[in-house]
């Protein structure tokens, strides 16, 4: 028995030591990105909002398009790149993430055609709940941005915020609290 133990144990720790090794190659990685990660806030981040990845087209196993896909729509925007910032801004499991998305166009005008096809999306046609209005204004760094209403399969309320700069279309996913999620925002210096 003592010899299985220690065996598990052995493994436990080989496992332990790959995770960490991956970990830190990975978040390795990471840091080369965020120096030139296009507006998505990966240090110096709100209370409560801890980076859990950053993704973008070099990003290993990821089709980046499929987190983009809500810029598509009538609308022609071009070729684009994108970067996404997920942050873990409660309790594990408890909670949805927070994401940073910026969309890079080839234009200021096509980075607005996808902003406006991520508003015109048939998710966004009704309130979310009895009189709660969908959409809001608010500013961020000195835009005119959208709030969106959303609730979470948690039926949880989650704050979206949308807006461009340049030829960047800049999407926030939040959590509930306007202050965090503004907070967020604010931090893209978009």
């Amino acid at each position: 028995m003592a010899g299985r133990w220690h065996c598990t144990m052995t493994q436990n720790r080989l496992i332990v030591i790959l995770v960490a090794a991956s970990l830190i190659a990975v978040l390795g990685g990471y840091a080369v990105l965020a120096n030139g990660s296009g507006g998505v806030p990966t240090d110096n981040l709100p209370s409560g909002f801890k980076l859990l990845a950053l993704i973008d087209e070099s990003t290993e196993n990821v089709n980046i398009t499929d987190y983009l896909l809500g810029f598509y729509g009538p609308e022609e925007i071009g070729k684009v790149n994108g970067t996404i910032g997920v942050y873990q801004w409660g309790p594990l499991g408890e909670t949805y993430n927070a994401k940073v998305t910026i969309l890079e166009a080839e234009s200021p005008e096509r980075a607005e055609a996808a902003r406006r096809n991520y508003m015109n999306q048939p998710e966004w046609t009704y309130p979310p709940i009895a009189g709660m209005q969908r959409f809001g204004k608010q500013v961020v760094n000195g835009h005119d941005v959208v709030e969106i209403r959303k609730i979470t399969g948690k039926n949880r309320l989650q704050l979206i915020y949308i807006w461009t700069s340049g030829n960047r279309a800049v999407l926030v996913e939040g959590n509930d609290s306007r202050t965090s999620s503004l907070a967020l925002a604010s931090s893209t210096g978009l």
